[in-house]
Protein backbone atom coordinates (compact mmCIF):
# COMPACT_ATOMS: atom_id res chain seq x y z
CA UNK A 1 0.00 0.00 0.00
CA UNK A 2 2.82 2.41 0.90
CA UNK A 3 4.57 1.73 -2.40
CA UNK A 4 1.46 2.51 -4.38
CA UNK A 5 0.90 5.76 -2.56
CA UNK A 6 4.46 6.85 -3.33
CA UNK A 7 3.97 6.03 -7.03
CA UNK A 8 0.76 8.00 -7.22
CA UNK A 9 2.42 10.97 -5.61
CA UNK A 10 5.14 10.86 -8.17
CA UNK A 11 2.65 10.87 -11.07
CA UNK A 12 0.62 13.76 -9.60
CA UNK A 13 -2.44 11.70 -8.77
CA UNK A 14 -4.26 12.33 -5.55
CA UNK A 15 -3.39 9.99 -2.83
CA UNK A 16 -6.00 8.08 -1.07
CA UNK A 17 -4.52 7.71 2.34
CA UNK A 18 -5.65 4.63 4.13
CA UNK A 19 -6.43 4.57 7.73
CA UNK A 20 -3.45 4.39 10.07
CA UNK A 21 -2.44 0.98 10.92
CA UNK A 22 -0.54 -0.09 13.92
CA UNK A 23 2.59 -0.90 11.94
CA UNK A 24 2.58 1.76 9.22
CA UNK A 25 1.17 4.88 10.84
CA UNK A 26 4.61 6.16 11.86
CA UNK A 27 5.98 5.78 8.33
CA UNK A 28 3.05 7.68 6.77
CA UNK A 29 3.40 10.51 9.28
CA UNK A 30 7.06 10.79 8.40
CA UNK A 31 6.30 10.94 4.68
CA UNK A 32 3.61 13.62 5.07
CA UNK A 33 5.78 15.79 7.34
CA UNK A 34 8.78 15.59 4.94
CA UNK A 35 11.04 13.90 7.47
CA UNK A 36 12.73 10.77 6.17
CA UNK A 37 12.72 9.27 9.65
CA UNK A 38 10.10 9.03 12.27
CA UNK A 39 10.27 11.76 14.89
CA UNK A 40 11.49 10.62 18.23
CA UNK A 41 11.22 12.73 21.30
CA UNK A 42 13.90 10.65 23.01
CA UNK A 43 16.26 10.98 20.04
CA UNK A 44 15.89 14.77 20.04
CA UNK A 45 16.59 14.88 23.70
CA UNK A 46 19.71 12.85 23.13
CA UNK A 47 20.86 15.26 20.40
CA UNK A 48 20.29 18.29 22.67
CA UNK A 49 22.09 16.62 25.53
CA UNK A 50 25.28 16.41 23.45
CA UNK A 51 25.90 20.17 23.70
CA UNK A 52 25.36 20.43 27.46
CA UNK A 53 28.28 19.39 29.74
CA UNK A 54 27.38 16.78 32.27
CA UNK A 55 26.79 17.94 35.78
CA UNK A 56 29.69 17.09 38.10
CA UNK A 57 29.16 14.26 40.43
CA UNK A 58 28.91 14.92 44.12
CA UNK A 59 32.27 13.20 44.90
CA UNK A 60 34.30 14.72 42.04
CA UNK A 61 37.39 16.71 43.13
CA UNK A 62 37.19 20.44 42.33
CA UNK A 63 39.62 21.72 39.66
CA UNK A 64 42.95 23.05 40.91
CA UNK A 65 43.27 26.79 40.53
CA UNK A 66 46.50 28.69 41.33
CA UNK A 67 45.02 31.51 43.32
CA UNK A 68 48.14 32.46 45.40
CA UNK A 69 48.39 36.25 45.67
CA UNK A 70 51.51 37.88 44.09
CA UNK A 71 54.48 38.65 46.37
CA UNK A 72 54.43 42.45 46.89
CA UNK A 73 58.13 42.48 47.91
CA UNK A 74 59.22 41.46 44.41
CA UNK A 75 57.63 44.54 42.90
CA UNK A 76 59.17 46.74 45.58
CA UNK A 77 62.79 45.84 44.63
CA UNK A 78 64.39 48.43 42.31
CA UNK A 79 66.04 47.17 39.11
CA UNK A 80 69.89 46.91 39.30
CA UNK A 81 71.72 49.90 37.88
CA UNK A 82 74.04 49.19 34.94
CA UNK A 83 76.85 51.32 36.37
CA UNK A 84 76.35 50.50 40.04
CA UNK A 85 79.48 51.11 42.14
CA UNK A 86 80.97 48.19 44.15
CA UNK A 87 79.87 48.02 47.77
CA UNK A 88 82.06 49.96 50.21
CA UNK A 89 84.46 48.03 52.48
CA UNK A 90 83.28 47.13 55.96
CA UNK A 91 83.27 50.00 58.41
CA UNK A 92 85.81 48.25 60.65
CA UNK A 93 88.33 47.55 57.86
CA UNK A 94 91.61 49.32 58.66
CA UNK A 95 93.00 51.45 55.78
CA UNK A 96 96.28 50.28 54.28
CA UNK A 97 99.01 52.85 54.86
CA UNK A 98 102.57 52.68 53.55
CA UNK A 99 104.58 53.97 56.50
CA UNK A 100 107.97 53.56 54.79
CA UNK A 101 111.12 52.53 56.66
CA UNK A 102 111.00 52.51 60.43
CA UNK A 103 113.98 54.40 61.85
CA UNK A 104 115.30 53.75 65.32
CA UNK A 105 118.41 53.77 67.45
CA UNK A 106 121.61 52.55 65.81
CA UNK A 107 123.05 49.33 67.25
CA UNK A 108 125.95 47.17 66.15
CA UNK A 109 124.24 44.71 63.82
CA UNK A 110 125.47 45.56 60.33
CA UNK A 111 122.37 47.59 59.39
CA UNK A 112 121.46 51.27 59.11
CA UNK A 113 118.77 51.54 61.78
CA UNK A 114 118.63 55.33 62.09
CA UNK A 115 118.18 55.86 58.32
CA UNK A 116 121.22 58.13 57.79
CA UNK A 117 122.83 55.92 55.09
CA UNK A 118 125.64 54.88 57.43
CA UNK A 119 126.12 51.57 59.22
CA UNK A 120 126.71 51.26 62.97
CA UNK A 121 128.15 54.75 63.43
CA UNK A 122 128.34 55.54 67.14
CA UNK A 123 127.23 52.00 68.04
CA UNK A 124 129.00 49.97 70.70
CA UNK A 125 130.52 47.35 68.38
CA UNK A 126 132.95 44.73 69.74
CA UNK A 127 135.73 45.91 67.39
CA UNK A 128 136.98 49.21 66.01
CA UNK A 129 134.59 50.56 63.35
CA UNK A 130 135.63 51.91 59.93
CA UNK A 131 133.87 52.82 56.69
CA UNK A 132 134.77 52.88 53.01
CA UNK A 133 132.44 53.34 50.04
CA UNK A 134 129.13 51.72 50.89
CA UNK A 135 130.59 49.29 53.45
CA UNK A 136 131.26 49.34 57.17
CA UNK A 137 134.16 47.34 58.64
CA UNK A 138 135.06 45.99 62.04
CA UNK A 139 138.83 45.72 62.68
CA UNK A 140 139.19 43.06 65.34
CA UNK A 141 142.59 42.56 67.06
CA UNK A 142 141.69 39.23 68.70
CA UNK A 143 143.80 36.45 67.19
CA UNK A 144 141.55 33.52 66.38
CA UNK A 145 141.32 30.84 63.70
CA UNK A 146 139.47 31.50 60.43
CA UNK A 147 136.18 29.69 61.30
CA UNK A 148 136.02 31.44 64.69
CA UNK A 149 136.69 34.83 63.06
CA UNK A 150 133.87 34.29 60.61
CA UNK A 151 131.44 33.19 63.31
CA UNK A 152 132.28 36.29 65.37
CA UNK A 153 131.54 38.54 62.38
CA UNK A 154 128.23 36.79 61.67
CA UNK A 155 127.06 37.19 65.27
CA UNK A 156 126.80 40.96 64.73
CA UNK A 157 125.40 40.91 61.18
CA UNK A 158 128.76 41.08 59.36
CA UNK A 159 130.98 38.55 57.60
CA UNK A 160 134.71 38.33 56.79
CA UNK A 161 135.85 41.03 54.39
CA UNK A 162 135.59 40.62 50.60
CA UNK A 163 138.06 42.76 48.59
CA UNK A 164 136.62 43.89 45.26
CA UNK A 165 139.30 46.24 43.90
CA UNK A 166 142.65 47.88 44.56
CA UNK A 167 141.16 50.93 46.27
CA UNK A 168 139.43 48.80 48.88
CA UNK A 169 142.58 46.69 49.30
CA UNK A 170 144.67 49.79 50.00
CA UNK A 171 142.12 51.08 52.51
CA UNK A 172 142.12 47.80 54.45
CA UNK A 173 145.92 47.56 54.56
CA UNK A 174 146.23 51.16 55.78
CA UNK A 175 143.58 50.55 58.44
CA UNK A 176 145.15 47.40 59.93
CA UNK A 177 148.64 48.85 59.71
CA UNK A 178 147.50 52.03 61.48
CA UNK A 179 146.06 49.90 64.28
CA UNK A 180 149.24 47.88 64.62
CA UNK A 181 147.74 44.59 63.45
CA UNK A 182 149.86 41.77 62.17
CA UNK A 183 148.68 39.45 59.38
CA UNK A 184 144.88 39.60 59.23
CA UNK A 185 142.23 37.20 57.98
CA UNK A 186 140.13 38.03 54.90
CA UNK A 187 137.22 36.07 53.45
CA UNK A 188 139.49 34.13 51.05
CA UNK A 189 139.50 30.32 51.02
CA UNK A 190 139.81 27.20 48.88
CA UNK A 191 138.33 24.87 51.48
CA UNK A 192 135.96 23.16 49.04
CA UNK A 193 138.39 22.57 46.16
CA UNK A 194 142.17 22.89 46.51
CA UNK A 195 143.46 25.69 44.31
CA UNK A 196 139.96 27.01 43.53
CA UNK A 197 140.02 30.24 45.53
CA UNK A 198 136.73 31.92 46.22
CA UNK A 199 135.31 34.44 48.63
CA UNK A 200 133.32 33.13 51.58
CA UNK A 201 130.03 33.46 49.66
CA UNK A 202 131.36 31.33 46.80
CA UNK A 203 132.09 34.29 44.47
CA UNK A 204 135.23 33.69 42.35
CA UNK A 205 138.20 35.93 43.09
CA UNK A 206 138.16 38.60 40.37
CA UNK A 207 140.61 41.04 41.96
CA UNK A 208 143.61 39.56 43.80
CA UNK A 209 146.87 40.77 45.39
CA UNK A 210 148.78 37.58 46.07
CA UNK A 211 152.44 37.74 47.05
CA UNK A 212 154.87 36.33 44.51
CA UNK A 213 154.48 32.55 44.25
CA UNK A 214 151.30 32.54 46.31
CA UNK A 215 149.02 30.82 46.97
CA UNK A 216 151.23 27.73 47.08
CA UNK A 217 149.79 25.51 49.82
CA UNK A 218 153.39 25.42 51.03
CA UNK A 219 152.97 23.59 54.33
CA UNK A 220 149.87 21.66 53.24
CA UNK A 221 146.34 22.53 54.24
CA UNK A 222 146.83 26.25 53.56
CA UNK A 223 143.19 26.83 52.65
CA UNK A 224 142.47 30.31 54.04
CA UNK A 225 143.76 33.69 52.88
CA UNK A 226 144.97 36.78 54.72
CA UNK A 227 146.43 40.25 54.22
CA UNK A 228 150.10 40.48 55.31
CA UNK A 229 151.58 43.41 57.24
CA UNK A 230 155.07 42.18 58.18
CA UNK A 231 158.25 40.51 57.00
CA UNK A 232 158.59 42.87 54.06
CA UNK A 233 155.53 41.38 52.40
CA UNK A 234 153.06 44.05 53.47
CA UNK A 235 149.92 44.86 51.40
CA UNK A 236 150.03 41.41 49.80
CA UNK A 237 148.07 38.22 50.40
CA UNK A 238 149.13 34.77 51.47
CA UNK A 239 147.49 31.40 52.09
CA UNK A 240 147.75 29.90 55.58
CA UNK A 241 146.30 26.96 57.51
CA UNK A 242 142.77 27.89 58.63
CA UNK A 243 143.45 26.75 62.19
CA UNK A 244 146.08 29.38 62.96
CA UNK A 245 145.21 32.47 64.98
CA UNK A 246 145.23 35.96 63.41
CA UNK A 247 143.37 39.21 63.75
CA UNK A 248 140.47 39.65 61.31
CA UNK A 249 138.34 42.16 59.37
CA UNK A 250 134.54 41.99 59.23
CA UNK A 251 132.50 43.74 56.53
CA UNK A 252 128.83 44.73 56.16
CA UNK A 253 127.58 46.34 52.94
CA UNK A 254 124.79 48.87 52.92
CA UNK A 255 121.65 47.60 51.12
CA UNK A 256 121.07 48.90 47.58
Amino acid sequence: MLVGALAACAEGDPIDLPAKSADGGAAVDALVSGSPFPRSTDAGARRLDRGTPPAPSADAAPPVVDSAPPDPTLDALPPPAADAAPPPPPADAAPRVDVGPVCGVETCDGTDEDCDDRIDEGAACPCDLGAFGTSAYLFCPQQVDWPTARAACQQVGYDLAVVEDGAEDSYLYASVNQRGFGDTWLGLNDRQNEGDWVWLDGTPVAYSHWDRGEPNNGSGGEDCGLLMTRDGRDTQWDDRPCGRGYSYICEASAPD
